[in-house]
């Protein structure tokens, strides 16, 4: 068996949607997860969220 591990990057863009996830102090995290889950739906995979770090 094949096991793939994909480590994602993206990058904030000034746009609406990383104004709103963001927004009252929140990281966004659970919303991108849950937005690249979805991209893979019909795929059996996993993706997770291995580290966070907040540099601010």
């Amino acid at each position: 068996m094949k096991k793939y591990t994909i480590e994602l990057i993206i990058n904030e863009q000034s746009d609406e949607y990383f104004e709103d996830i963001t927004k009252d102090g929140n990281t966004g995290c659970d919303e991108i997860l849950k937005f690249v889950k979805e991209q893979f739906e019909e795929y059996d995979i996993e993706v997770k969220l291995t580290k966070f770090e907040d540099n601010d």
